[in-house]
C-alpha cells in the first residue's frame, strides 16, 4: 500500500495512531471535554492551543478538532454550519459538450460514468446547462428551442436534453441548473441602442414578460417532453451591465411566471455575473426582489463571498475553475477552491466551467474541462486529475449534508492549506436511520501554483509539510484515508488512492500532510476509483478511423440534431426533412435574424468540421438558396471561432467571391470574384473547394470558378456557412478529404477540367495594416508585427494617435470595442504608469481591456476589475522608442509578447 504512494515532493501518507499519553489527554480533551479542560490538558503536556488548533512543542504536529465539544448534545449537531449544496460541472458557454454526443456508444457511456456515476469518478452533484440562444457563447452555438416568435417550441434541439437525461440515469439525485447565454433575435423588443453589448437590446428590460415566458417554456419542455425537473434557473451569463439595468424587474417577473405555471419549487439563482454586489445591492432595497431570489451566484469569486450583504441567502460560486486539466495546476486549482470557497467565502456550492472538453482542439480555452473527450472518430478520451480532485469531496458527501462551521471542524491548516468537514448528522442521518457519517477533506495547495484562470490572487500561505492529528467525536471508531498527489512528478496512479482504514485511537487520527496533496478522511465506505467497462481506444486522426473521403447525406441523423462532427460556431444548424422528396434529410441553417449576443459577437453563420491541423483539404457539398438574397460558402484552413483567416468561396445569385477571412466574405476587396457563374435560388447546386500546397481551385456544378490561385499555406478546419442570417439555406451530401502537413490532398482526383478562366478580380487585398483607416478594430497581437501595426504616439495624457498617421487615434465603437477614429472625434486618454493602465479621460473605473472571449483578442473598454491574472489584461507598458503598448498578458497559446495593434 505504501509503495504506490512514494514520489518526489509528496511522501506517503502516515495513518499512525498516537499512543503517547500526553497526546491522548489532549486528543480526548479536544474531542469530548469543555474548552477549559482543553486548556488544562494543554498545560499538562507543555503544548499550546491557538485558535482551536493544537500545536506540539516542535511546531510540527498540529491537532485540529472536528465538532463542538462541550456545547451540549452531539458534538457534531451543535457544530453544524450551512447546508452543503454540492459540487458541479457546467455544460454551456457554447459547444463544450458538443462532440461527446458523437462518440461510440461504449466510450460515451464510460465518459458519462466518470462524470456522474456515484462512487466511480467525479460523481458530480450538479449539472448546469445552457439554455440555447442561437448565438456563439464561447466555443460554439447552442440552439434555441424557439428560433422565431411564431415557431412552435421544439424541445428536441441540441444535446443538453440528452446530457441531462444521461446524468439522471446514472444518479437520479443530480440537481439540474439552467442559464441563458444569449437570446433569439425576436426577443429584442422595441429598445433603441443603449450602448450595451447586446447591440441595443436588453430583453430583461425591454421585453421582460416575453423573456420570462420563453425561459419558463424551456423549463416546461424539460418536464413534459423529457421528464426532467429543473431545480435552479438563473438570469444571463456574465452580462453585468445588462443584469444591473434589467435584472431586478426581470427576476421578479420570472418568479411570477414560474409560480403561475406550477414551478414554485424552481429556485432562482441571481445573477450569474462577475460580482455578488450586482444583485445584493439591488435586492437590499427591494423586498419583492429579495423574496424572489433564493441563491446569490457569482463567477470566479476568488474564494470570497458576499458576506452580510447576502442577507441570509445562500451564496454559490456558480462558475469557477476554468483551468487547464492536462497540467497539475488544473487539479490543484479545483481542489483548492472547492474547500476554500467555503472556508474563506462561506460559499456552499462550486461549479466548474467546463464539464468536459468535448470541443475541437484549437478553439478558445482548450483543455479547460474536468476531463477531455474531443476525438469522437476514435473514441479516445482522457480522465484528467480534476475528476479525482472532485471525487475527494463528491464521493463522500451529498447535497443536504452540512458543513461544520469554521473553527468547529473546518478552517485553515497551521502550515498552509485548508480543511472542511461535512456530515449528515441530524435530519439526514435520522432519515436514513443510521449513525452520522463524517468526511474531512484536506488540501495543501500552494496558492502560487494553483490559481484558477479568472480569479484574483489566491489567498493563503505557501504550504509546508505537517503531521496533523484530527480529534473526532467518540462515536467514530474507524475512518478511511484517500490521497491524491498532484505534484509535477506524479501521475494517474497517484491520484485518488485508497490508503486504507485508519483506527481512531484515543479520539484522534494522525496524518502526514504534504504540499500539493489532497486528502480525505471519511466514515463513508463506498468510495471507488472506477474502471471503464470498455477499452479506451488510441488517440488517432480523423481519417485514421474514417474512410476517405468522408461523406454524409444526413439521412441517418436524428431530426433537430447537428450532423456528426459538425460544430456550429455561429447560427444554428440542424437536420430537417427536405421539402424536396428526392433529398430526404438535409442540414439547414435555421436562424433568420441576428440573435441577441451575450459575451461574444459573430459575423455570419458558420459550422466547422475536422481537425485544426489540416493543411490540404478538398471539400464539396450541395447547397440550396431559398431566396435571391441568400448565399452560401465553403471554406478550408479556417482558424478562429466566428471570424478568422482561411480560404472561402462564397456563392450567391449575383456571382461568387474568394476571400481569406470570414469577415471579408461578400466584401468589396475579394481575392477573386466573378459574375460569369451564379447560383439560382430554389435549385440545388454543388460547390467544391480544393486547397493545398499554397493554391486553391473551386468549381460550381463542375464549372470552374478559379484554378491555381495563390493562397496562404496555413492549417485549419473545413467549414460551411451562409452569407448572412438567411434562415432556410440547406446543405446536403458533404464530401471531405484532407491531410495534415501541407502536401496535396490525397484521394480522388481534383475538380473537373477547367473551363474558360474566370474574369480576374481586383487582385490580392492590401497586406495587413498597410493602410490603416478609421473604423478598424484594435487587437492584442504579436509585437513582431512592427511599428506600422503597433506604434502609438501621445501616450500619457490626451489623444493617442497612430505612429505614421497623426490623423487616426484610439477611439471606441458604440459597443465599447476599441477602433481607429478620426482624431477630431477621439477621446482623451490618461495613462497611469504606476499601474500601467489606460483610462478614458479621468474615469479611473474603466480601463483599456483585452477581451479574452474573442479570437483574435479584441481591445475594448471594460470596468477595471483585475479579473484575469491579477489584471494582466488591463496592464500595458509603453516604450516611447518603438511606440509599442505591450500587454502584460501573453498570447492565447503562451506565445511571445503581444501589443495593442491595428488589425488582425
Amino acid at each position: 500500500m505504501r509503495s504506490c504512494l512514494q514520489s518526489r515532493g509528496c511522501p506517503a501518507a502516515s495513518t499512525r495512531s498516537d499512543h503517547a499519553p500526553a497526546a491522548w489527554v489532549a486528543a480526548f480533551a479536544l474531542a469530548v471535554l469543555p474548552h477549559f479542560t482543553l486548556v488544562r490538558a494543554a498545560a499538562l503536556t507543555g503544548e499550546s492551543v491557538i485558535g482551536g488548533q493544537h500545536r506540539g512543542p516542535s511546531g510540527v504536529r498540529t491537532l485540529y478538532t472536528v465538532g463542538a465539544p462541550g456545547a451540549g448534545g452531539s458534538s457534531l449537531e451543535s457544530a453544524l454550519g450551512p447546508e452543503f449544496d454540492g459540487v458541479g460541472g457546467l455544460s454551456g458557454g457554447g459547444g463544450c459538450s458538443r462532440l461527446l454526443r458523437d462518440y461510440p456508444d461504449a466510450q460515451k457511456a464510460d465518459v458519462l460514468d466518470f462524470l456522474f456515476r456515484p462512487s466511480f469518478g467525479a460523481a458530480l452533484h450538479i449539472l448546469k446547462v445552457e439554455i440555447g440562444g442561437d448565438a456563439q457563447s464561447t466555443d460554439g452555438t447552442e440552439a434555441s428551442h424557439r428560433h422565431t416568435k411564431d415557431e412552435t417550441p421544439n424541445y428536441e434541439r441540441g444535446y443538453e436534453w440528452w446530457l441531462m437525461k444521461e446524468a439522471k440515469a446514472r444518479n437520479p439525485n443530480v440537481r439540474l441548473y439552467a442559464l441563458p447565454w444569449a437570446w433569439p433575435g425576436w426577443l429584442r423588443g422595441d429598445a433603441t441602442a443603449q450602448g450595451t453589448a447586446t447591440g441595443g437590446a436588453n430583453p430583461l428590460l425591454d421585453n421582460t414578460n416575453a423573456t420570462a415566458a420563453y425561459v419558463v417554456d424551456w423549463i416546461e419542455g424539460a418536464r413534459t417532453v423529457h421528464n426532467l425537473t429543473i431545480d435552479f434557473v438563473s438570469i444571463w451569463n456574465e452580462m453585468d451591465s445588462a443584469l444591473t439595468a434589467g435584472g431586478p424587474v426581470y427576476v421578479k417577473q420570472l418568479r411570477r411566471e414560474l409560480d403561475a405555471r406550477g414551478f414554485q419549487s424552481v429556485q432562482i439563482v441571481a445573477y450569474d455575473g462577475h460580482s455578488f454586489g450586482e444583485i445584493t445591492s439591488a435586492y437590499g432595497k427591494d423586498p419583492e426582489l429579495e423574496r424572489a431570489v433564493d441563491i446569490v451566484g457569482a463567477h470566479y469569486p476568488s474564494t470570497h463571498g458576499p458576506g452580510a450583504a447576502a442577507l441570509g441567502k445562500k451564496a454559490w460560486a456558480s462558475e469557477d475553475y476554468s483551468q487547464t486539466s492536462n497540467t497539475p495546476i488544473g487539479a490543484m486549482c479545483w481542489a483548492r477552491v472547492i474547500n476554500r470557497n467555503f472556508v474563506s467565502g462561506n460559499l456552499t456550492a462550486t461549479i466548474a466551467w467546463n464539464l468536459v472538453d468535448s470541443y475541437y482542439d484549437g478553439l478558445a480555452f482548450s483543455n479547460k474541462g474536468l476531463m477531455r473527450a474531443n476525438k469522437p472518430w476514435s473514441g479516445h478520451y482522457i480522465v484528467d486529475a480534476p475528476i479525482w480532485a472532485s471525487a475527494h469531496t463528491t464521493q463522500f458527501s451529498a447535497p443536504g449534508w452540512h458543513y461544520l462551521g469554521v473553527g468547529q471542524g473546518s478552517g485553515w491548516l497551521e502550515r498552509g492549506g485548508s480543511f472542511v468537514t461535512l456530515t449528515n448528522a441530524g435530519a439526514a442521518a435520522d432519515a436514513a436511520d443510521a449513525p452520522a457519517d463524517v468526511t474531512i477533506v484536506i488540501e495543501k495547495m500552494d496558492p502560487s501554483k494553483s490559481k484558477c484562470e479568472w480569479e484574483g490572487a489566491p489567498n493563503g500561505t505557501i504550504p509546508e509539510s505537517e503531521l496533523a492529528s484530527f480529534a473526532v467525536p467518540p462515536e467514530i471508531t474507524t475512518m478511511t484515508l484517500w490521497k491524491s498527489n498532484f505534484t509535477d512528478a506524479a501521475g494517474p496512479s497517484q491520484w485518488f488512492v485508497e490508503v486504507g482504514q485508519v483506527t481512531v485511537d484515543s479520539g484522534a487520527v494522525q496524518v502526514q500532510l504534504d504540499p500539493s496533496c489532497l486528502y480525505t478522511l471519511t466514515t463513508v465506505t463506498t468510495g471507488r476509483k472506477g474502471t471503464p467497462a470498455a477499452p479506451n481506444p488510441p488517440d488517432v486522426g480523423f481519417f485514421d478511423n474514417l474512410t476517405r473521403p468522408y461523406t454524409d447525406d444526413f439521412d441517418n441523423v436524428n431530426l433537430s440534431s447537428e450532423a456528426a462532427f459538425f460544430s456550429d460556431m455561429a447560427g444554428s444548424w440542424e437536420v430537417v426533412e427536405s421539402v424536396d422528396p428526392t433529398r430526404g434529410r438535409i442540414m439547414q441553417q435555421m436562424v433568420p435574424e441576428p440573435p441577441i449576443f451575450g459575451i461574444r459577437s459573430e459575423v455570419r453563420p458558420i459550422s466547422l468540421i475536422g481537425e485544426s491541423t489540416w493543411t490540404a483539404t478538398d471539400v464539396a457539398i450541395d447547397f440550396f438558396l431559398p431566396s435571391a438574397n441568400a448565399s452560401a460558402y465553403v471554406g478550408a484552413n479556417f482558424q478562429g471561432l466566428t471570424d478568422g483567416p482561411g480560404v472561402f468561396v462564397h456563392i450567391g445569385t449575383q456571382g461568387w467571391d474568394l476571400s481569406l477571412a470570414v469577415s471579408a466574405i461578400g466584401g468589396k476587396s475579394p481575392l477573386r470574384s466573378g459574375s460569369n457563374v451564379t447560383a439560382t435560388s430554389g435549385v440545388w447546386h454543388r460547390v467544391r473547394l480544393v486547397v493545398g500546397g499554397g493554391v486553391a481551385t473551386a468549381t460550381l456544378d463542375n464549372t470552374t470558378l478559379f484554378a491555381g490561385v495563390s493562397v496562404p499555406s496555413k492549417a485549419g478546419w473545413a467549414v460551411i456557412g451562409t452569407g448572412g442570417y438567411d434562415g432556410g439555406v440547406g446543405f446536403d451530401k458533404v464530401e471531405i478529404n484532407a491531410t495534415s502537413g501541407g502536401g496535396p490532398t490525397p484521394g480522388p482526383p481534383g475538380p473537373s477540367p477547367p473551363g474558360p478562366p474566370s474574369p480576374p478580380g481586383p487582385g490580392p487585398p492590401p497586406q495587413p495594416c498597410a493602410t490603416p483607416k478609421a473604423g478598424q478594430q484594435l487587437y492584442n497581437l504579436p509585437c513582431s508585427l512592427g511599428p506600422a501595426s503597433v506604434g502609438w504616439e501621445g501616450v500619457g495624457s490626451g489623444l493617442i494617435s497612430l505612429r505614421g498617421d497623426s490623423s487616426l487615434c484610439i477611439g471606441t465603437s458604440g459597443s465599447g470595442e476599441l477602433v481607429l477614429v478620426a482624431c477630431a472625434s477621439a477621446p482623451q486618454w490618461t495613462y497611469d504608469p504606476s499601474i500601467s493602465k489606460l483610462h478614458p479621460g479621468s474615469d479611473s473605473n474603466e480601463c483599456l481591456d483585452i477581451n479574452m472571449h474573442s479570437m483574435p483578442m479584441k481591445a475594448a473598454l471594460w470596468k477595471c476589475n483585475n479579473d484575469y491574472e491579477g489584471g494582466a489584461n488591463e496592464r500595458f507598458s509603453y516604450d516611447a522608442v518603438s511606440g509599442q503598448l505591450q500587454s502584460a498578458m501573453p498570447g492565447p497559446k503562451g506565445g511571445g509578447a503581444e501589443c495593442l495593434a491595428v488589425c488582425s
